[in-house]
């Protein structure tokens, strides 16, 4: 993050480059091993001593191959890093060769006698790094004065006179002593360098040229973490997870929705993914809004194999995850199917209610009689009262009635109180990361398998 934008895209870039030589390097050695397998079968009788009678050139065309095949399969994410590569090519001269260094005697009279002076001035030396160096593998200094930067010592001597015109004489006579002692490399050095286009191109490319375009542009930091460590760590895994993440963008991508923003692309998103009841679900309420949730959460944050991109997917407010993992949603969305069932409950329990009431009319004595039943909560539970006018050779009046409004009262109160307890029950913390992860391979798979993604109507805001 230190570096700028650029170098951090030429990191990226060369990693992945790097990244399809070691999956070459990878399948080669898994090639050779099951071709010794056969050889030893065979070695009494050919006697050719099955790997002992390699040669470079065998072992050469076998790593292409597998290039070939490697190149193949990771085509899809592999493309976008040739292209950035070759732009790179082009704006870019190539590093180098390393050669002797030869001691350039002006810039030595620079550094003795006039960089002294020009620091009383307000002038300042900067070293630049060799690991963000693109034109030589070695650091060099750049030379700064109010806004102005100088990349090299007679860049700074030409600009000396014109903004201190009193150091005009004195630069002026230090570069005609040293001038004629200035040797040939260092004039070849001090020439503008051509830029030399070096084009990519992956359906002829071998691993050799690969290897030299790196090389020459690929940063230092990397190629000299090249020569301690072999090879990029487990790159058949890093390679299925740029293929995931490649799928999880092309699927987002397709669904944008300029006009209603992640919601929009998240409900669209949902439209496109294949429904497959067979996969594992990572929690009992997981819908497919909630699978349309993830697959954009990981192209915002990162794959979720990483606690940290996994932190970040949760944080996100922007990210709407919906019932059972947040509150209000599910009211929101469902408060007329909630209104409906209220009504349903209401009339049910009015009906029973009423039964309860003839029941009393009827066994009322022989309830009273009963030990250990409590008549009292049945009352209050559905409301009934006692006509208590009722004389008792009218017996044919009712004497128990229910209180509709009473009733309805109580049972919409307790449906709402019952709503509130159920959501704050319900609400449930996400599933954790390993079965996330599992639940994105899964679809992400699934996804690829079918070859075509659905094709939800065209979003808002966007061409068709």
């Amino acid at each position: 993050r230190d570096f700028p934008y650029p170098e951090r895209i030429r990191m990226c870039w060369s990693l992945l480059l790097y990244l399809l030589v070691d999956l070459a390097h990878e399948e080669s050695a898994n090639a050779r091993k099951k071709m010794a397998v056969f050889d030893q079968k065979d070695k009494e009788k050919d006697g050719s001593g099955g790997v002992l009678g390699e040669t470079a050139t065998s072992r050469a065309a076998l790593l292409q191959s597998s290039f070939v095949k490697v190149l193949t399969s990771n085509m899809r994410w592999a493309i976008k890093a040739f292209e950035d590569a070759t732009y790179f090519s082009r704006t870019t001269p190539p590093r180098k060769e390393k050669t002797k260094k030869t001691v350039d005697p002006l810039e030595t009279a620079f550094e003795k006698q006039i960089l002294p002076i020009l620091r009383t001035r307000g002038w300042k030396v900067e070293k630049v790094s060799a690991m963000s160096d693109t034109a030589g593998e070695e650091a060099y200094f750049r030379y700064l004065h109010k806004g102005f930067v100088f990349s090299n010592v007679r860049s700074a001597l030409r600009s000396i006179p014109t903004i201190h015109p009193e150091l005009k004489s004195f630069v002026q006579a230090t570069i005609h002593a040293h001038a004629a002692k200035v040797p040939d490399s260092a004039k070849q050095d001090d020439a503008p360098e051509t830029i030399q286009e070096h084009v990519l191109d992956h359906t002829s490319l071998k691993v050799s040229s690969l290897l030299e375009f790196l090389r020459k542009y690929a940063p230092l930091q990397l190629l000299q973490q090249r020569k301690t460590t072999a090879k990029v760590a487990m790159p058949t895994s890093r390679a299925r997870v740029l293929s995931y993440l490649h799928t999880a963008h092309r699927v987002v991508q397709r669904a944008a929705d300029i006009e209603d923003g992640i919601v929009g692309t998240i409900k669209r998103v949902e439209e496109s993914l294949p429904k497959d009841k067979s996969m594992t679900l990572p929690h009992p309420d997981w819908t497919a809004h909630h699978d349309a949730t993830l697959l954009v959460a990981v192209t915002r944050h990162g794959w979720i194999a990483r606690a940290s991109n996994c932190e970040a997917i949760s944080r996100d407010k922007a990210i709407k995850w919906g019932h059972p993992f947040e509150s209000g949603e599910s009211a929101a969305t469902k408060s007329s199917d909630n209104e409906k069932q209220t009504h349903a409950n209401i009339d049910i329990l009015q009906a029973t209610a009423k039964r309860a009431a003839k029941f009393f009319n009827v066994e009322f004595e022989f309830v009273e009689k009963l030990k250990g039943f409590n008549k009292d909560l049945l009352i209050e539970a559905y409301s009934l009262e006692r006509n208590e006018d009722v004389e008792a050779e009218t017996q044919s009046e009712l004497e128990w009635f229910v209180n509709e409004d009473l009733l309805e009262k109580r049972a919409s109160g307790m449906q709402v109180e019952d709503q509130e307890v159920a959501q704050e029950e319900q609400l449930s913390e996400l599933p954790p990361r390993k079965d996330l992860l599992k639940r994105m391979r899964s679809l992400l798979n699934k996804v690829s398998a079918g070859g075509s993604l659905g094709h939800p109507s065209p979003a808002r805001g966007t061409e068709k």
